[in-house]
Formats: C-alpha cells, structure tokens, sequence
C-alpha cells in the first residue's frame, strides 16, 4: 500500500536528492575505476547531497524493502529513486545508514566499495556493518541485520526461534485464531525466543495479522491491530512469568518491531485506551500497565501515516 509521506518538503528533497546521487554512484564505481573523472563527479554530487541533507550534522536514514525512513517518517514512496536506493541497502543488509558530520571523500570511497561487494564476500566477512568497523570512516555509521539470524534461517537451523515450523504455525494460529490461547513448554519456550529479537516479533505480528483481511482482500487495520496487540501481550505475559529480568529489553524489542509493521495497525494500537468492558483508563497498549509507559509512548513519536 502506497504511503503519504509526512516529510518536510526540504527533506522530501534531500532525501531524493541523496537516494538519486547514491543510486549513480553506486553504478559509476562498478563501471569506472576510482580514478575516473566520472567517477569523482558523481562521489562529488553524493557529498553535497549529504551535506545539503545533514548541514553538517548528525543524519540518520532508516531502511525498509520499500523505502526511507527519516526520525521514524517515511520517505515518498512514490519516488521511484527512493524506492531503489531502498532496495540497494534493504539487499546489502543495512537497516540505518547514519552521516555524522562532514563525510571525507575517502569515506564515500569505502561506502560505495562496501556496498557493491560481491553477497558471498559480504556474508563472509560478516556483513556490512563488520566490514565497515574495519574498513570504514566514523564519520558514516552502519547498522545492519542481525546476520547470524539471516544465515540460520537460510540453513534451516532448529535453533531459530522464528523458523516457519509446525511449532511456528501452531502458535501463530493460536494467536490469530482470537481464542484464549494456551501454550504448552514447547511453545513457550519458543516465544520466549522470539521475545528476544525485535525481527522475530515483528514476522509473528506480520504473521497473526495477515488473515485479517475483507472479503475483497483489504486489511481490516482494527481486526489486525487487535491481533497484533494479542500477540504482543503473550510474548509480555510468558517473559513475566518466565524472565522477569528480561522485561525491559522485551518492552524496547517490541518497540524497534512497531516500528517494522504498517504504520496504519501501529496508530490503532495505540489510540484506544479502554480497558475490556469499557473501564476507561490510561494504559499502555503493549505492556498493559496502569500507568503511563515512557517506553511505549516513543512507538506513537516513531510511527507516521
């Protein structure tokens, strides 16, 4: 589904401009060596679009399969440049690119070397943002996918908690089902490892969610939400009981997921503040507490429609 983008028009801009000049550059360093003329004009145009995006300061950009993210916002995805520069990053593995500063050409150099590795070497070395500790400027960050994760699933590993096993299908039918579920240790146990992992928590919430849709095939965002919220609280209620000293990292593990899933689902989690049968009060819709939740109240300043 298209999104609006919230975005400034100066940012709209910048991004564009920046996702523009990273897509030619990426392409000229794979064509030319880096001594090119055009190869320098097009590493000079990817500087002043850094430069115009950031003024020199902190500037984050956040990847999904589709598009950017600035502070939470999506990118006009629309803009077909934008699309593409997100896939570029969204398949060498990085989830945030971050400019500090004043970038030195010869950070651009080893951005652009990094980012068109051949997939066997960057896999092998570990993934982007290793290569980058040892390669890279520190005036470019790099946050990439959990990796070990990535290949465990691609070998079939038993390990992985969000593996598409029996196991998997049965608690995701639980959970979509709407009755009160019941887990058994095996299920627990599981959910327990998926808790763990913002990128776990966020394929189950895609996973309950999905059947959730009319009869014309569109998502029922109120239905979905619900179930989405159910899931979320299973996982909070098992590590309750289970491991209480992880709470904290759970709670920040569901937020980093809300801010993986449909925007639309996540603002409807969180505008009802009703308690079932019809007690108002103020609670958090993720981890259900009587009392304001500083955590989760950051899903509603990171999420925009």
């Amino acid at each position: 589904m298209e999104q609006v983008s919230q975005l400034s028009p100066e940012l709209t801009r910048g991004v564009l401009q920046l996702s523009r000049a990273l897509l030619v550059a990426a392409r000229n360093w794979t064509l030319y060596p880096p001594e090119h003329p055009t190869v320098a004009a097009s590493v000079a145009r990817l500087w002043t679009a850094i430069h115009e995006s950031s003024l020199g300061a902190i500037f984050a950009v956040a990847v999904t399969p589709d598009t950017l993210m600035i502070e939470g916002t999506l990118a006009d995805t629309s803009q077909t440049g934008i699309a593409e520069a997100a896939a570029l990053l969204h398949d060498r593995d990085i989830l945030t690119l971050t400019f500090i500063g004043d970038v030195p050409d010869a950070a651009l150099h080893a951005l652009l070397r990094l980012l068109t590795l051949d997939a066997a070497e960057r896999r092998g070395r570990g993934g982007p943002a290793a290569i980058w500790t040892l390669d890279g400027d520190p005036s470019i960050a790099i946050e990439q996918i959990d990796y070990a994760r990535v290949l465990a699933r691609e070998e079939g590993s038993i390990a992985e908690p969000a593996r598409r096993d029996e196991l998997w299908r049965s608690i995701v039918l639980s959970i979509s089902g709407g009755q009160k579920a019941v887990f058994d240790e095996r299920a627990q146990q599981r959910l327990l490892a998926i808790a763990g992992s913002p990128v776990d928590i966020a394929d189950l919430a895609v996973a309950v969610a999905a059947p959730k849709c009319g009869v014309d095939s569109s998502p029922m965002i109120t239905t979905q939400a619900a179930t989405v919220l159910a899931a979320f609280r299973h996982l909070t209620g098992i590590v309750s009981v289970a491991a209480p000293e992880r709470m904290a990292d759970v709670m920040n593990n569901i937020t980093t997921a809300a801010g993986q899933l449909d925007p639309h689902v996540v603002m409807q989690v969180m505008q009802s503040d009703d308690e079932p049968g019809g007690v108002q009060v103020r609670r958090c819709r993720f981890c259900w507490q009587r009392r304001a939740c500083a955590l989760h109240a950051r899903v509603i300043q990171n999420v925009r429609i």
